[in-house]
């Protein structure tokens, strides 16, 4: 080992000691390869180690497959395991942050994991608890990542459990291979919704904000930011892992990490102490604030984003946001995404947008608390856009809103009175300050107040100022466009934030055309605009101009007889060319400004010179474009079929019809799914409350039968003394008439009848209670039902015929008996036989009452109970049977009121899915015909009508 030793020594010149390293590294993977001795190899591995941070080449392209082989044969060691790996990693380490395709470290990376073996060997090392293998095999994944993320990422793909054992290294107790085990799954999840899916479904949610926990929040270190880059890397773009957060209870679990610590106690010197941001804190916060705006992104799906925005209404999430904005020593950037987060909470949700109305912050409305923070020019730039980006959320499909907003306009006896200042103030205040960055945003604050919502625009109207005391006031919309006047070479911010402002308010509203059409300078304006479009900022103010033009052509009621429609047709036709005007209103949506504007309603802007379009605008320009071609054009909406340029108008009125039927149709479908598990649950729900209802009957018939027993037994007792104590007064009886042997009969058979008449008394009459139920009964139910009612008419046909002989045999021996009080020589005959019976002396009769008199009296009485218990059961009889009767009607009708409800839900379903095919062919013929390129398809605008309201404003 001497040339070894003089090789790391450092003897020798630059070639010698190249030379020599590679026969030193060529000799030590012969040795690697025949070595037999553990040790031996083990040596030869750290010398490997120590060489492959200088001779990267050589050791990767001679030992790399034998070092493999030895982590696969000799995985069991810990040492040689660690070394070989930290081997591997010196061979594939790269140069800077993005490694290239020229660098060593990335080819080897490909030649390693071109091999499924080396990603699953890799993937057996994690399980393993040793700290000296596991640590080791998760940096070099790392790195494997780093050089080659798209391809490691399938390989993971593909292994069995691969994401589940890398999951478990969240798990670990060890610090240090739990927090590369997050660098880890940060770099694994980039830009793949697949594992990103899998690994949410792994319950990294719950691991992830549990060692946020773990660590303080978001006054926790590093390892707080890691687990937040690895949650943003889940939900963002990925709807389905947003759905999941939102299902499984997590957003509830973000609420502590907005509870900031209490202000500091005052210092000694008695001025009040700041709480201190540190670095690692805001950023923890910005992650966590960013977490919420992908959960609540306008781009999202609407149904989503609204069931997210309730849950962090509810659970106080939106009040600890709103809270934060009065925290003390805010720093700028968190302050200003914060706003942005709370306007994507309260975007288009009615609910929050009402709470943010009434909602009060330092002893004034948040809403005029956010228009302080836009129109103080002393705030942040980024902070005053955020404010802007709040209030647009706040009046999003929010007429009320924007009613109360255009209200504070008015004049108010208690805003003159207490000093109180208001939304309308602020606004004018900003709008006719000499701060431009104002003008624009106070100008795109109350376009938004106008926009979509008719009345609104009227109302406006009516507002005037008094510029100058002691002159008459003048209407707002006159002095808006005094503002492009006033001073030569207007900021371009004041007459993009002026022209959006008139555009939105012109629109469908001829007396704002008219008083703008009054304005002498008006039109002569807006054709010094257009001619002179030289460069972009020209071109794009030209453009709208050209918009202004339009709508007042648009909506002009002819009231102004020098610029009715027909003039400002020939001015447009004439004076500007048809063609000239078409090209002019298209350049503003090729222009950089304008499409940037139109990918997002978040401000994208970074300095005031990037203030130019809203993303409102865009899609109002886009809408109107088309509209006031039509009108130059001179073409009938009604028959857009037949010319070119209403092509797209009909497409796009179709494919929102389509929209809104699609809606219908899942609507309509949702019901019919409804109505049909509900249908079961009516059928199944029944069938099984029958089943235990049955249970219940067949319980009380064995009750029954114990009962009928018990009185059985009683019973046979009782007959078999009222039979002895009958045979001792027969046998007396006999002895005074030779006929009572058929007395005796019939008095047995009587008291049989007697005693079965008692028992069936005593049986309690439960049937009906039992039938009491509520509720529906199936089939089965009413044959068992139908079967008990053929037993009791059944046995009510025997008690009748019984009943029959009694009387009968009662009546003869009540005949027999006053025969034989009558005396004498009377002869009565026998019951039974047919021979007279001997005559009866009167001293044998005794002067009382006779056994046969009280026999014959315990008969007839026997007679009335048995009249009695027959009247209760056809009584009982009668209400089985109506019970039955109601029982069959109620199902009868439930079962058709259900049958003709969902007939009728699918005859709607298949009539709407008709036409949705007619109106499908329809677009496409129309498609065939002709499709002009230059047409920008309009969206859709609900106007809201609200009452009128007469206003003055002095200001």
């Amino acid at each position: 080992m001497s040339f070894l030793r003089g090789f790391l020594s450092g003897a020798g010149d630059e070639t010698t000691k190249q030379h020599d390293g590679v026969e030193t590294i060529e000799k030590l993977c012969e040795r690697l390869e025949t070595a037999a001795l553990l040790d031996d190899r083990r040596d030869a591995i750290r010398a490997l180690r120590a060489l492959s941070k200088n001779y990267k080449v050589e050791v990767g392209t001679h030992a790399m497959d034998m070092l493999i082989s030895v982590i696969r044969d000799d995985s069991s060691d810990a040492e040689v395991t660690e070394m070989v790996i930290e081997t591997l990693l010196n061979v594939m380490a790269t140069q800077g942050d993005v490694p290239t395709e020229d660098d060593l470290g990335v080819q080897f990376t490909e030649m390693f994991i071109k091999s499924d073996d080396n990603i699953t060997l890799l993937m057996s090392l994690l399980e393993e608890y040793d700290f000296h293998i596991r640590w080791p095999t998760v940096k070099l994944l790392i790195l494997l990542l780093k050089n080659r993320s798209k391809e490691l990422q399938d390989k993971v793909l593909e292994s069995p459990m691969g994401i589940s054992k890398l999951m478990d290294l969240l798990s670990d107790s060890r610090e240090i291979i739990r927090n590369d085990g997050l660098l880890l799954m940060i770099q694994l999840t980039k830009n793949n919704p697949a594992i990103q899916k899998i690994v949410a479904f792994e319950n990294a949610f719950e691991r992830l904000l549990s060692i946020v926990a773990i660590e303080g929040y978001s006054s926790g270190g590093i390892i707080v930011e890691d687990c937040l880059s690895l949650l943003l890397n889940l939900l963002r773009n990925n709807i389905s892992n947003q759905n999941y957060f939102r299902e499984t209870s997590n957003i509830q679990r973000i609420a502590p990490f907005f509870e900031m610590a209490e202000e500091p106690d005052d210092s000694e010197g008695g001025e009040e102490s700041l709480p201190v941001w540190v670095v690692q804190k805001q950023t923890n916060v910005l992650l966590m604030l960013e977490v919420l705006q992908v959960l609540v992104s306008p781009n999202n799906n609407q149904q989503s984003v609204t069931s997210t925005q309730k849950v962090m209404y509810t659970r106080g999430i939106f009040m600890q946001l709103m809270d934060l904005i009065l925290y003390p020593n805010l720093p700028g950037d968190i302050f200003a995404t914060l706003l942005i987060t709370i306007g994507d909470i309260i975007r288009g949700n009615e609910i929050i947008q009402q709470f943010m109305d009434e909602l009060e912050l330092s002893d004034r409305k948040a809403i005029v608390l956010l228009l302080m923070f836009m129109v103080n020019d002393k705030q942040p730039f980024e902070t005053r856009l955020a404010a802007l980006y709040c209030v647009q959320s706040f009046l999003f499909k929010n007429p009320k809103g924007q009613a109360n907003i255009v209200s504070t306009l008015l004049p108010n006896q208690d805003e003159v009175s207490t000093g109180m200042v208001s939304s309308g103030k602020l606004l004018c205040a900003g709008l006719f300050s000499a701060d431009d960055v104002a003008h624009w945003l106070c100008g795109v604050t109350l376009s938004h107040c106008l926009n979509g919502n008719g009345t609104q625009r009227h109302n406006m109207l009516l507002v005037q100022l008094e510029i100058t005391p002691g002159y008459p006031p003048v209407c707002l919309i006159n002095q808006v466009f005094q503002m492009l006047l006033s001073v030569e070479g207007v900021s371009t911010r004041t007459l993009y934030g002026v022209m959006m402002l008139l555009s939105l308010w012109l629109e469908d509203t001829p007396q704002a055309v008219n008083s703008l059409l009054q304005i002498p300078d008006f039109i002569p304006y807006l054709l010094k605009q257009i001619e002179h479009n030289g460069n972009e900022n020209d071109q794009l103010s030209a453009s709208m101009c050209g918009l202004l033009l339009g709508l007042c052509l648009k909506y002009n009621n002819n009231s102004v007889t020098n610029y009715s429609k027909d003039t400002l047709l020939h001015i447009i036709t004439q004076r500007i060319g048809v063609d000239s005007f078409r090209e002019l209103l298209e350049s503003a949506s090729i222009n950089n400004a304008f499409t940037r504007a139109s990918k997002s309603p978040h401000p994208f802007m970074t300095v005031p010179l990037d203030m130019k379009i809203d993303y409102n605008f865009t899609k109002y320009y886009k809408r109107q474009q088309d509209i006031i071609l039509k009108a130059i054009e001179g073409e009938d909406p009604a028959d857009a079929d037949n010319t070119i340029e209403s092509h797209d108008l009909i497409v796009n009125s179709y494919k929102e019809l389509i929209k809104q039927q699609d809606e219908e149709i899942n609507q309509l479908k949702m019901e019919v799914n409804t109505l049909k598990q509900s249908s079961a649950t009516e059928v199944d729900g029944p069938a099984s409350a029958t089943l235990d209802h049955l249970q219940q009957y067949t319980d009380q018939i064995a009750q029954l039968q114990s009962y009928i027993q018990q009185q059985e037994q009683h019973y046979t007792g009782y007959i078999a003394q009222l039979q002895t104590w009958y045979a001792q007064q027969v046998t007396a009886v006999q002895s005074q008439t030779p006929n009572n042997a058929t007395v005796k009969s019939e008095s047995e058979t009587t008291y049989e009848v007697k005693s079965e008449s008692e028992t069936t008394e005593n049986v309690p009459t439960t049937n009906t209670e039992l039938l009491a139920h509520d509720g529906n009964v199936n089939e089965r139910s009413y044959d068992e039902l139908e079967t008990r009612y053929t037993a009791l008419q059944g046995k009510n046909r025997s008690l009748e015929e019984d009943i029959a002989k009694l009387v009968s045999t009662v009546e003869e021996l009540e005949r027999q008996v006053e025969e034989a009080k009558g005396g004498g020589d009377s002869h009565p005959v026998a019951a039974t036989g047919g021979s007279p019976l001997p005559p009866t002396s009167t001293s044998d009769t005794p002067s009382s009452v006779t056994p046969e008199q009280i026999e014959i009296d315990k008969l007839q009485n026997s007679v009335k109970e048995q009249h009695v218990s027959i009247e209760l059961l056809e009584t009982e009889k009668r209400e089985l049977q109506a019970r039955v009767t109601e029982l069959q009607s109620n199902r009868d009708s439930t079962v058709a009121e259900l049958t003709t409800k969902i007939t009728a839900l699918e005859a709607q379903l298949l009539d709407k899915e008709a036409l949705l095919h007619d109106q499908e062919q329809s677009i496409h013929n129309s498609n065939e015909k002709l499709h002009p390129p230059y047409m920008v398809r309009p969206d859709v605008v609900q106007f809201v009508s609200f009452s009128e309201l007469i206003c003055r404003r002095s200001y």
